[in-house]
């Protein structure tokens, strides 16, 4: 139970990523200054996945400019809310509160654009052993969890092209999260795990570093998973299962404030480790 709900957990960036691929390979999303369209497929693909806090893109056609996007969910009402902003010269056209003030300052591109940038790209091969074609296993190395084939099977995309990438940054990382109540207005830092992924230009031929269309990276909410949500009864009251990357930072806890540690000599929140 707790390693399918961790697996659930980590698909939902590669659904977003997919609903993305899917409106740029079909045409439907033709451009950065398409966001009445980018606003729509988001949406839709935000109400799956609860899971998703934000997305930052760079679209070939706004180098260096980028976008950050979030949504969030009236307390009352329910209703789903898309939050767009730019670091770009007309960052106002999004709104009152359309300009990221954060890093990068305009005109200069994010430091996770080079992790992007040196991704290994897929093969044309790779793509035909996701078919079936070729022998070979039926999921990357994409998902952290390890999960088997009757578990989980990543059905090939008719989108994927030659070039496309993703892969999960190797260090957990925290996200602010708004207030959600109605009395006590305090943000707080949650932790957070990224996926960086690449959309190569459909011309790219193999022999040279990819062209992006679309890079971007998407941020996962890994408050959810703490708590009760993963711990099993039959363990008894001594048992408790904890969720761990590979390099032993703990991602769930029974204990949300198991999850972080201060450093005193820098004042900076870090992620636990399991040893700890």
């Amino acid at each position: 139970w707790a390693k399918a709900e961790a697996s659930r957990l980590l698909l939902t960036a590669f659904q977003v990523r997919d609903h993305l691929r899917a409106a740029v390979r079909s045409g439907l999303l033709r451009g950065s200054w398409d966001t009445t369209t980018l606003e729509q497929i988001l949406a839709s693909a935000f109400g799956g996945a609860q899971f998703v806090h934000s997305l930052d893109l760079i679209f070939a056609d706004s180098m260096p400019s980028m976008m950050i996007i979030s949504h969030t969910v009236g307390n009352s009402t329910g209703d789903l809310r898309v939050t767009m902003q730019s670091n770009s010269e007309n960052c106002f056209l999004f709104g009152t509160d359309g300009c990221f003030l954060g890093d990068p300052p305009p005109g200069e591109l994010p430091s996770w654009l080079t992790a992007v940038t040196a991704l290994h790209p897929l093969t044309p091969e790779d793509i035909l052993e996701d078919a079936g074609v070729a022998d070979g296993p039926k999921m990357r190395s994409e998902v952290v969890v390890e999960v088997d084939d009757e578990d989980f099977e990543e059905e090939p995309s008719p989108y994927e092209f030659p070039g496309d990438a993703a892969a999960w940054e190797e260090v957990p990382d925290f996200v602010l999260e708004p207030s959600t109540g109605d009395s006590l207005f305090v943000d707080t830092w949650s932790p957070a795990y990224r996926l960086l992924f690449r959309l190569a230009d459909p011309g790219w031929g193999g022999d040279s570093t990819p062209t992006p269309t679309l890079s971007g990276r998407i941020a996962l909410r890994l408050n959810l998973l703490s708590g009760a949500r993963l711990q099993d009864d039959r363990l008894g009251d001594s048992g408790q299962i904890y969720l761990c990357d590979r390099q032993g930072a703990v991602l769930s806890s029974p204990d949300p404030k198991e999850l972080v540690t201060l450093r005193p000599s820098t004042g900076r929140l870090l992620m636990r480790g399991l040893s700890e």
